[in-house]
């Protein structure tokens, strides 16, 4: 059954990349059957951003996390895009310097 899931993901951005220009974490949201199709979302969207996809953590259906967490206002938003559009949806986007 399709749903919205969200995990973090930590990225790292490769030649040609206009979205970031260092490494990220950003929480994603996509509309998905399970874990495995989340993760194939997000390596796709990696590679069309030109970015790698370092690791996926906290990944749970968004429901779930509704339930246990405080969830900003911003990734209700997301979540209900991704659902409507049933595509992928980037939040903020944290980077730090490489090391």
């Amino acid at each position: 059954m399709r749903r919205v899931w969200i995990g973090m993901t930590h990225v790292r951005p490769n030649s040609g990349c206009t979205i970031i220009d260092q490494n990220a974490y950003v929480q994603v949201l996509a509309f998905v059957n399970d874990a495995d199709e989340f993760q194939q979302e997000m390596q796709t969207a990696a590679e069309h951003y030109s970015m790698t996809l370092m690791g996926i953590e906290d990944l749970e259906p968004f429901d779930d996390r509704l339930r246990t967490h405080s969830v900003a206002k911003e990734l209700k938003q997301k979540a209900e895009e991704a659902k409507s559009n049933r595509s992928l949806r980037f939040g903020t986007f944290n980077t730090y310097p490489a090391e």
